[in-house]
C-alpha cells in the first residue's frame, strides 16, 4: 500500500534534476554509461502513471504478462525522437519475464512521447524498457520494434526513452527482467503526450457553455450547456498563442473557435461555431470572473487518474 500511494513522490523525484544526478549508474550489456539526458522528465501533458508488478501487470491499465526468448541486446543507447534507433540485436538464451501494455495516441496529431521507467529500491532485479509498433510477438522480439531504453533500471533507479508516435497509432510497451523469469519487481511507468488532458477550464456566466483546453497543445472540449445544441460536447485541436491565453482554430477546421483569456482583467471571452450549423449563431462563453468557477469535471477526471 505504501508503494502504491507513493507513486506521486516517485514521479516528482524523476522530474527533479538534483535527484537524477544521485541515481546509480545504469546497467547494459555494452558496459556503456548512460548520459543523464537519457533520463527524461515527464512534461506538462503527462498521462496517468502505471504502477505495476512484473508478472502480475497493473490495475491501472490492462496488459499481458509472460516470457519471451531471447532478449534484446542492451547497447547503452536510449532511443530518442531526434535520433530513432535501429534494432540492436539479441542477447542471451532462455526465457525472460515481461509485462506488456498497449497505448494509443488519442491526441489527433503526431507526438514525441517521453517515457520513464522507475524500479522500486526494495526489489532485487532490473527492468528493461522496449516499445513496439501495434503488437508484440514474444516468439519474434525483433518484429515491430520501435525503440528501447538501451539499459535496464536497477532497483531505486530509472531509465528513459523517447519516440515519435503518429496520430491514432498504437504502441506496445514491454517491460522485461533481463536476467530471467523472476517476477515480483514493483515499477512505475510514466509517459506523456499520448492522452487528451486539460489544464484550463472556464464557464459562461449565463450557463450557456463551458470549455476545457490544454494550454500547451491546443486540445479542447467545448460543451454547450443551453440553447441550440445543448448537451453536446465538441472536441478538437486549435492553435495556442499568448502564453496559452489565446485559442484559435485554423481557417479550414470544421469547428470554428476563438477564445481569449485576459489575465489583467481576470476574465475570458470566446465564440464557438461548427460549420455544419450553417449561418446559425454559435455558442458564446463570457466569463467575467475566472476565479469563481466551480470545480471542473474535466480537470478533476484527469487528476483522479494520476
Amino acid at each position: 500500500m505504501l508503494k502504491r500511494n507513493s507513486f506521486i513522490l516517485a514521479g516528482f523525484l524523476l522530474a527533479s534534476p538534483w535527484a537524477l544526478k544521485a541515481q546509480a549508474p545504469k546497467v547494459n550489456d555494452a558496459n556503456i554509461a548512460i548520459p543523464s539526458a537519457a533520463i527524461l522528465a515527464i512534461s506538462t501533458t503527462e498521462c496517468p502513471s502505471v504502477y505495476g508488478i512484473l508478472g502480475s501487470g497493473s490495475v491501472d491499465l490492462p496488459g499481458t504478462s509472460g516470457t519471451h526468448s531471447p532478449r534484446i541486446f542492451r547497447n547503452g543507447t536510449p532511443s530518442s525522437c531526434a535520433v530513432p534507433k535501429s534494432w540492436p540485436g539479441v542477447f542471451g538464451s532462455g526465457s525472460y519475464a515481461y509485462d506488456a501494455y498497449t497505448l494509443t495516441n488519442s491526441t489527433g496529431i503526431s507526438q514525441c512521447v517521453n517515457m520513464n521507467l522507475y524500479v522500486y529500491s526494495s526489489e532485487g532485479n532490473q527492468i528493461h524498457l522496449t516499445v513496439y509498433n501495434g503488437s508484440f510477438n514474444p516468439s519474434s522480439i525483433s518484429t515491430n520494434y520501435l525503440a528501447d531504453s538501451g539499459s535496464s533500471a536497477p532497483p531505486g533507479s530509472s531509465v528513459g526513452l523517447s519516440l515519435t508516435v503518429g496520430a491514432g497509432q498504437s504502441i506496445v510497451v514491454v517491460l522485461t527482467n533481463p536476467f530471467g523469469t523472476a517476477t515480483g519487481q514493483d515499477y512505475l511507468l510514466s509517459y506523456d503526450n499520448l492522452c487528451v488532458t486539460y489544464d484550463r477550464s472556464y464557464l459562461d456566466d449565463m450557463g450557456r457553455s463551458s470549455i476545457c483546453y490544454n494550454s500547451y497543445t491546443g486540445q479542447y472540449k467545448w460543451t454547450i450547456l443551453s440553447g441550440f445544441g445543448a448537451g453536446t460536447d465538441y472536441t478538437g485541436q486549435a492553435m495556442i498563442s499568448n502564453s496559452g491565453n489565446t485559442l484559435k482554430s485554423a481557417s479550414i477546421d470544421p469547428l470554428t473557435i476563438v477564445f481569449n483569456v485576459y489575465p489583467i482583467n481576470q476574465s475570458a471571452l470566446g465564440f464557438f461555431h461548427p460549420r455544419a450549423w450553417g449561418n446559425m449563431i454559435g455558442s458564446i462563453l463570457a466569463d467575467k470572473n475566472i476565479n469563481n468557477n466551480p470545480p471542473s469535471d474535466c480537470i478533476r477526471i484527469m487528476e483522479d487518474k494520476r
